[in-house]
């Protein structure tokens, strides 16, 4: 309960309406009538001040017990006013709001073990606009994801929409003749719906959250020497981005203007493939929108590791609609991330022992959207990376006959939603 101050009482005055005329009245006492009993009204003044200032105190701490108390679920977070797809900047208004809480299970039946074979971790990480910046975001949005599997079960798919724009893009890009298609719909195993239109040397693969995949064949430039460095596969994304540009915007509708070129994981042999993606960046936007931008559209370079030759593309530019936001709800730091993963909170395909978790070394964290098919949030989560020593990790792996100083790092994701609003509970099943 807040104190009155002496400032509340003051304000009380100054809000006071006193009569012009009594103003004046006591202006005109006369001089003789003040000079009389002066040190028995000054006391008496005193006196009556204190009691109407213990009269002020009284109401004003009245009023305070009838202040209600803020909600322990409602926080202070800043939110856009403007929609998520936007790419004007504009200001982050404070807000108060009471934010429902979400049920996350994890459902999935074959997530796969996230295991990355590297010799530096850092040679994995995205090229993300929030990398090393975690702790300037305090808020992210949730959505509804549109594309569950598990909501429109029961619906008979239209695949004509996709047929279409497979179509479109096989046109735009002269392919050639078609020689077979293919329309699936296999929900009830996460599958989304997808319209596969293919040829002598190409396909084109439609699916129904607007993800295109096209396959084909591009020479690298004549006369280029081609290395499977990082820096060949940036002059070769640089030449090929420039060359397709008004296809990829006519198919995309969006201007993927930044470079993410990273390693997955080598190959026990010791090969490596690179990674090669353009994302969305807009500048101006709050560092959580860009975050938004590069999470939701990006376009993967198929770039050959052996000759440099441009085998395909594949992408979405498609942002989440407003409609299909929830809230922004508050970010847990990375400290409290690890924390979460040791006591067991994550999600990931791979179970644990005591033991494992104990001795597992946090190298590091990332946040990032959990985008899956079968879930009905796509929520923000930490994306943590661990290393569990030569052992490696019981039924799964060991370091013992990794060449060329590599390291078996792990993959684990902890949501990245504050626990008082989530309620989680992961379930593993793996395939």
């Amino acid at each position: 309960m807040k104190n009155s101050t002496p400032e509340d009482v003051f304000s009380v005055f100054d809000n006071m309406k006193v009569d012009d005329r009594l103003k004046q009245n006591l202006l005109n006492i006369p001089k003789q009538k003040l000079q009389r009993g002066r040190k028995k009204r000054i006391t008496a003044s005193v006196a009556a001040a204190a009691i109407l200032c213990v009269t002020i105190f009284g109401i004003l701490e009245f009023k305070n017990l009838w202040k209600t108390e803020k909600p322990s679920n409602i926080v202070e977070s800043t939110s856009k006013t403007d929609d998520v797809q936007s790419t004007n900047s504009t200001s982050d208004t404070l807000i108060k709001k009471e934010l429902p809480i979400l049920s996350y299970n994890y459902e999935g039946s074959g997530m796969g073990f996230g295991e990355y074979m590297l010799k530096d971790f850092k040679e994995g990480l995205r090229n993300s606009p929030i990398l090393d910046k975690e702790d300037e975001i305090k808020t992210l949005p949730v959505y509804k994801n549109p594309s569950y599997t598990g909501a429109i079960l029961d619906e008979n798919y239209d695949f004509s929409r996709l047929e279409e724009r497979a179509n479109e893009i096989i046109e735009l890009f002269n392919l050639g003749d078609v020689t077979g298609v293919i329309k699936q719909d296999e929900r009830e195993h996460d599958i989304l719906p997808y319209c596969e239109i293919y040829g002598k040397e190409y396909s084109v693969n439609v699916k129904s959250d607007d993800t295109v995949n096209i396959h084909f064949y591009i020479p690298p430039p004549s006369g280029f020497v081609f290395e499977n460095t990082k820096e060949k596969h940036d002059e070769l994304l640089d030449y090929y981005s420039n060359m397709l540009k008004d296809k990829i915007y006519k198919i995309w509708n969006v201007d993927f203007n930044k470079k993410d070129i990273y390693i997955p994981s080598y190959s026990y042999d010791g090969s490596l493939n690179f990674y090669d993606y353009m994302y969305r960046n807009d500048e101006n936007s709050s560092l959580s929108q860009q975050f938004i931008q590069f999470s939701f559209q990006s376009l993967q370079f198929y770039i050959n590791s052996e000759g440099g030759g441009l085998m395909g593309l594949s992408g979405n530019s498609k942002m989440p609609d407003n409609e299909d936001k929830i809230e922004d709800y508050p970010i847990i730091s990375d400290e409290e991330a690890i924390r979460e993963f040791k006591s067991g909170n994550f999600i990931s395909s791979v179970t644990l022992t005591d033991e494992e978790l104990k001795r597992a070394e946090v190298v590091k964290c990332e946040i990032e959207y959990f985008k899956q098919s079968f879930q009905k949030y796509t929520i923000p989560v930490y994306k943590i990376y661990a290393l569990f020593g030569e052992e490696g990790l019981t039924n799964y792996y060991n370091d013992n006959n990794l060449k060329d100083g590599l390291k078996t790092y792990v993959a684990f994701y902890v949501p990245a939603i504050s626990k008082e609003y989530l309620e989680f509970k992961p379930e593993y099943k793996f395939n």
